[in-house]
Order: structure tokens, then sequence, then C-alpha cells
């Protein structure tokens, strides 16, 4: 008879395989969004990024490239969640580690909302509330309660700083735009501080996808050479 240890390991080598590659969309997924809004405000002629929002892309000439921007983006965060997920099981707690399941899924969900729900007078106040305060409030509140979980641990103590620092410059940065990106702004920096905002925000989930990438390579070595054990 074939042990069950040894059916079960390549379904373990395959999970992390794949979890890996789940939190490795967190990388990815930020960097080609920037690349493309950027193009996208390249290709438009009169387009400022200083002053003028990214969301403004989406109507107009050319609006179809950020709004399947948008798209592309939220279905990457979302596929980032289940990544962090499944590879933070070992150090937050589970019911912390289900809420920002879920609030790592909304974030992406609203990113999504700012690609279908666009600036067009009908759905605008829809694309602001469902698409952009989603998008960023989500994982605002993640940076604080996985600040506050990996704070317990040293192995995570300096992703703990790193998380709760980002979090705090997070709430600056979305108070300034309800001044900067208003019309009766007193300065023309909206995008900009938009754009710094964005940055910003999701560096955080490129660092942390990069983190875990590395983290599930390390474990799925392991895992290989346990299987390669129990074969022998």
């Amino acid at each position: 008879m074939i042990p069950t240890e040894t059916l079960s390991a390549p379904s373990r080598q395959n999970g992390g395989n794949a979890a890996r590659w789940f939190a490795f969309a967190g990388v990815g997924g930020p960097i080609l969004f920037v690349l493309v809004f950027t193009l996208a405000g390249f290709l438009r002629p009169g387009y400022s990024p200083l002053s003028q929002a990214v969301s403004d892309l989406g109507v107009g000439p050319n609006a179809w490239l950020q709004n399947a921007n948008f798209v592309v983006f939220g279905l990457l965060l979302i596929t980032f969640a289940i990544g962090f997920y499944q590879g933070m099981r070992s150090v937050i707690s589970r019911g912390w580690l289900v809420a920002c399941l879920v609030l790592l899924i909304l974030s992406g969900v609203g990113i999504i909302n700012g690609g279908i729900f666009t600036e067009d007078p009908t759905t605008v106040i829809v694309h602001w509330i469902g698409g952009f305060l989603l998008a960023f409030l989500s994982p605002l509140i993640v940076f604080f309660i996985v600040g506050w979980q990996w704070h317990r641990d040293p192995t995570w103590r300096i992703a703990s700083w790193y998380s709760l620092i980002t979090g705090v410059l997070t709430i600056a940065l979305i108070a300034s735009l309800f001044v900067f990106l208003a019309p009766s702004s007193p300065l023309p920096i909206g995008g900009l501080l938009q754009r710094l905002l964005v940055v910003e925000c999701f560096a955080w989930y490129v660092v942390m996808g990069w983190r875990l990438f590395l983290r599930a390579g390390s474990s799925q070595k392991k895992t290989v050479i346990a299987i390669e054990r129990e074969s022998a």
C-alpha cells in the first residue's frame, strides 16, 4: 500500500506553488497599473498628471485603456488577497486574517468598480464612493491590523512598523485629496498627490507580495526535500 503522506506531498507542493504566484500578483499588479495609467496620460492630449486625477483618464479619448487597467488591477489585487491569506495563516490569528482577506478583496472590488462606474456624470458618485473610497479605505484598515498582529512576532517587527507608517501616510494623503482635488483647490497639485497615494499605498502590496513570494519559495524547497526523503 502507498503511504498517505506520499499521496498528499505533491498536493502540498502544488498548493504552496499556487500561493507563491498568488502573492506575486501583489508585485506585478501595482507596477502594471502605474505603467498603464502613465501611458494613458501620455496619450491624452492636454491631460495634466499634476492637477488631474487618474480617474479622469476613464472618460474621453482612449478611456478604454484606463478602464481596462482598473479591472485588471482589481483582479490582481483579489488574487493577491488569496495569496496573502494562505501565506499568513501561521503568522496572523485566524479571525483577523479572515478580516484582512475580506478587506483586501473589497479593495480589489473597489478598483474594478472604478473601471466600470467611471467619472461620467451618471456614475461619478458610485465611482468615488464604491470605487476610490472602497479601494483605499479597505487596505488602510488592513495596514493597522497587520501592524498590530506582526508587532508581536520578531520576524515581522520591521514589517509591522512599515505597515503602521503606511497607514498614517495613507490617511494624510487621502485627507489632502479632499482639498487639492476639489475645484476650489488653492494649488493645482491634486493629481500629483493622488499619484503619491497610489504609489505609497500599493507599494505595501509590492513589498509584502515579494516577501511572501520568497517565503513561499523557501517553504516549497523544504517540501521538495521532505518528498524526496519520503520516497527514498
